[in-house]
């Protein structure tokens, strides 16, 4: 058998590439430096099925080098067996479209609030969201929002996000922003997040993205592909890509 280690380089990157039936000796046949999202599973002692994310052959006696030049070196990283727990691929759009929307429902597969298994993000000194006068229906909400009279079923609404008033979303997952809109704004501007009156469904709206008032998106049959200059169609997902501006009254619908 051939030689070699592998080695992570892209995270959420769908590579059809599955190694099956690799009878080894972690020392004498494969060394393993692994990152922990790589994920090992079925039999540990015989089968190995490597989930499909990119991986790269290094050279035999050389793999403490290679990882170093991926910036991935870790001196204790270990490989993980997998069991029975929570594990989704979201390396399509519609995947991770899927999947976030699942983690907002009463029966979500993933307990986001386990006591017992607390997750950790990086601290951002954001203020609290700012809700008033809306219906939240299956939402997840992050810091630093400003949400108005609007109407949200289905939704998860990123970091400093901002949804104006009479908005109406379902199944929608609005990114948020990177920052604040500054103060003393022209009237006329179009500012950050979605507009009074917009009407959104089956789309995911990306970081720092500006939509008018009355914008309207409506969701595509699913398997359409559409690009567009401002926004694009995967697997009938409407996508609006990071900083895009779509002046009032844009309609996004199927023909």
């Amino acid at each position: 058998m051939r030689k070699f280690s592998i080695i992570w380089v892209f995270f959420y990157i769908k590579v059809d590439v599955t190694i099956n039936s690799i009878r080894i000796s972690l020392i004498h046949q494969i060394s393993y430096y692994l990152c922990h999202n790589v994920f090992l599973s079925s039999s540990f002692e015989t089968r190995y099925k490597i989930t499909p994310f990119t991986f790269h052959p290094v050279r035999r006696g050389k793999e403490k080098e290679e990882w170093k030049k991926y910036g991935f070196y870790k001196p204790n990283a270990k490989a993980y067996k997998w069991v029975d727990d929570y594990w989704e691929d979201i390396g399509t759009i519609r995947s991770f479209f899927e999947l976030n929307l699942s983690l907002t429902r009463p029966d979500a597969p993933f307990n986001l609030q386990d006591p017992l298994h607390p997750l950790y993000t990086r601290p951002r000194f954001l203020p609290g969201a700012d809700i008033h006068g809306a219906t939240l229906d299956n939402v997840l909400v992050a810091d630093g929002c400003r949400i108005g009279k609007a109407e949200l079923n289905d939704c998860v609404i990123g970091l400093r996000a901002r949804v104006g008033d009479g908005v109406f979303m379902y199944n929608t997952i609005l990114m948020g922003s990177d920052y604040y809109d500054p103060p003393g704004l022209p009237p006329s501007d179009i500012r950050m997040g979605i507009g009074e009156g917009c009407h959104i469904e089956g789309a995911i709206i990306d970081k720092n993205a500006r939509l008018g008032p009355g914008v309207r998106i409506l969701p595509f049959p699913r398997g359409a592909e559409i690009d567009r200059t401002d926004w694009v169609v995967r697997d009938g997902i409407v996508v609006i890509p990071k900083n895009t501006t779509l002046p009032a009254g844009t309609v996004i619908k199927p023909v």
